[in-house]
């Protein structure tokens, strides 16, 4: 990184606040949120040698982590469609990379792919899996738990209008074509009852595990 300040909506970050972001991120505490020129600075570290290059290129993977989190979190499509769909909206409207966010997730490409695309059993994943895309996504219990009911029983959700993800880069487009085209297909099937009792009690028993899990992590904003 060659000039001296970076700018962020208007604010100037000069070389030595970048520096104490790095110290807070290797610290773990009181995060500032994060944001695309601190990753490029991150990054820039391993070739101006001024840590070793594998502490850096870990530091900014980790910032990567945080500013797609970050993304996720404060995208809220509505409605709460089932959980590949639903997860899908999100995504495109966070205007995250499908292979960024696999990373987060520790999951392959495929699998995502195969989760919002309603190619696989979301409960086949386990606990520990969707407790970690319950966090990395934002999603709280309640909406995890009605985003799997719609998957499981196949209701579609009441769309009234235009209820696209906002996203408007040139990249995301498919994936927006990709979710229309889903809301479209599951409102034209027909609708099974969505109260089966054993659909309801798979979901409410790995919610339980799902709950615990999150909770052991501190993450009690989405208990809810």
């Amino acid at each position: 990184m060659t000039r001296e300040e970076t700018t962020r909506g208007g604010e100037s970050l000069s070389e030595e606040e970048l520096a104490g972001f790095l110290r807070l991120l290797l610290s773990g505490d009181n995060l500032p949120p994060p944001n695309e020129e601190v990753l490029a600075y991150l990054e820039g570290l391993a070739d101006r040698h001024e840590m070793d290059p594998r502490t850096a290129i870990e530091v900014a993977r980790v910032a990567r982590a945080a500013i797609i989190k970050e993304r996720l979190r404060f995208a809220h499509p509505t409605p709460v469609r089932a959980l590949g769909s639903h997860l899908l909206a999100k995504r495109t409207e966070a205007s995250c990379r499908m292979e960024d966010v696999a990373a987060v997730l520790g999951e392959r490409v495929e699998t995502l792919r195969a989760l919002e695309s309603h190619d696989i059993d979301p409960l086949s994943l386990g606990s520990p899996r969707l407790a970690m895309i319950a966090e990395t996504f934002g999603l709280m219990v309640s909406e995890l738990r009605e985003s799997l009911r719609l998957a499981l029983s196949g209701v579609a959700p009441r769309v009234t209008g235009t209820s696209f993800a906002r996203s408007h880069e040139e990249a995301f487009k498919s994936d927006m074509v990709r979710l229309a085209k889903d809301d479209l297909l599951r409102a034209s099937r027909p609708r099974p009852d969505p109260g089966k009792p054993e659909t309801q009690a798979r979901i409410d028993a790995i919610l339980v595990e799902v709950r615990s899990i999150l909770e052991q992590r501190g993450l009690k904003a989405l208990l809810d």
